[in-house]
């Protein structure tokens, strides 16, 4: 995609926003740490290549995991008291999504559900996000409870992250009863897990849930690439065990219609560079024999910054098995391009080896001074060259799609061109 032809329209399907004032809700956040500051609107927009700004038709909010508790009864005041940061999350994107401008808007909200208390504390919950607002209802097509009309509402989905969780979580007939509510609520369930740190087992277990809901399944949208274990060398991907179970968990989650692939969150999983081989001293010992030439001979919207270390084409190598991997089993119309913003910035900057702090500068300007957002995307433009190169997709308007066009159709937000 070059300088003279249109870039294809962007919906960054996965964005985190907060201000000063709920720094302290965060599960994971506190004093010191590289996000302890505000992450809003303004501070995003800041981040988008000027190129890019005309193409960006907005983001869709996941949730941040906010402190949370079971609650201890099911009176009212004890469920305000365990699940009152996540509703103050969505009171604020909501409010956030009514005021912010064309391009740059909130066009969904994902907030947090109690998805492990079953469908009876989902229902409570949905009541309260619905007395904030931003949510329209519909009558159900079966005559059952009145659905979500998601093209009509912000509010698209719930997330609950697993990647944290002990095994057996979203096997419990409690977790399955709650999906199939969402499904019955006409929603999205984000799905959060970890197979490099969790472990591969939460893979097969969303496999099995996804099994045994069948088509009692929301449509779920998979987050980050399952989080691949991206310090594997490349080399040794083929024969690798792990490289092979992942390969045969996409083949079996693809079986599922409704699950869509997330390509984001790749800076958070690329180990520091160059990752040392046991048995030898070379520098390079993660890349490809013949790693692609990079930059292409095309300008690419989202130049790479001269700062980018290690070269685009060690990351590249890095990432590309995994990507690749994805879009063999997952039909491209079921893969969306998120950012993973701000969290993105956290690897990105923290390593110099990937990116020294504010490009052409000797001095720090903090995670909001980097340009994470904007490697991501270029990085993400020279994966689909190598995928159109390779035959692994065969059209450059399938991978145009995977911008936008895609989560749109899964968000239902409407009016995107």
């Amino acid at each position: 995609m070059g300088l003279t032809q249109p870039h294809a329209p962007i919906l960054d399907s996965h964005i985190h926003l907060f201000d000063e004032a709920h720094l302290d809700n965060l599960a994971w956040n506190g004093p010191g740490g590289p996000l302890y500051a505000s992450h809003s609107i303004p501070e995003y927009a800041s981040c988008i290549p000027p190129a890019l700004v005309p193409y960006h038709r907005g983001a869709v909010f996941i949730e941040v995991d906010c402190k949370y508790s079971d609650p201890l009864s099911d009176s009212d005041e004890d469920l305000e008291k365990a699940w009152g940061l996540p509703l103050e999350e969505y009171r604020f994107v909501y409010e956030l999504a009514k005021k912010s401008r064309a391009g740059m808007s909130v066009r969904g909200i994902v907030p947090w559900a109690p998805v492990h208390l079953g469908p009876e504390m989902v229902r409570r919950f949905y009541a309260k996000i619905k007395a904030f607002g931003g949510v329209v209802e519909k009558k159900s097509t079966d005559g059952g409870d009145r659905q979500v009309d998601i093209e009509q509402s912000f509010l698209k989905g719930f997330r609950y992250l697993l990647q944290d969780k002990p095994r057996g979580t979203m096997l419990t007939e409690k977790f399955i009863a709650s999906l199939k509510h969402l499904a019955s609520l006409g929603v999205i369930f984000e799905v959060g897990v970890n197979s490099r740190s969790g472990g591969l087992w939460q893979l097969e277990e969303l496999v099995q849930l996804l099994d045994i809901l069948g088509d009692d399944a929301p449509t779920c949208v998979i987050n980050h690439l399952c989080k691949p274990d991206m310090y594997i060398p490349p080399t040794t991907l083929p024969t690798h065990p792990t490289f092979l179970t992942y390969l045969h968990t996409l083949t079996a989650l693809t079986k599922h219609p409704r699950t869509i692939m997330k390509l984001s969150g790749v800076f958070a999983e690329i180990p520091a560079f160059p990752t040392p081989s046991p048995n030898t001293d070379t520098t390079n010992t993660n890349s490809n024999p013949n790693p692609p030439s990079y930059p292409p001979s095309k300008t690419t919207f989202t130049p790479l910054p001269n700062s980018l270390k290690p070269p685009a084409a060690l990351i590249i190598s890095q990432i590309y098995p995994w990507v690749s991997a994805v879009f063999s089993s997952f039909p491209a119309d079921r893969v969306i391009w998120g950012s993973d913003w701000p969290v993105c910035n956290i690897a990105y900057l923290e390593n110099q080896q990937k990116q020294n702090i504010a490009a052409g500068s000797s001095t720090s300007t903090g995670v909001n001074g980097g340009d994470a957002w904007a490697a991501w995307a270029a990085l993400t433009e020279l994966l689909f060259d190598q995928l159109l190169s390779e035959g692994v997709v065969g059209c450059s308007k399938a991978l145009g799609d995977v911008w936008g066009r895609n989560a749109a159709r899964v968000y239902a937000v409407d009016g995107f061109e």
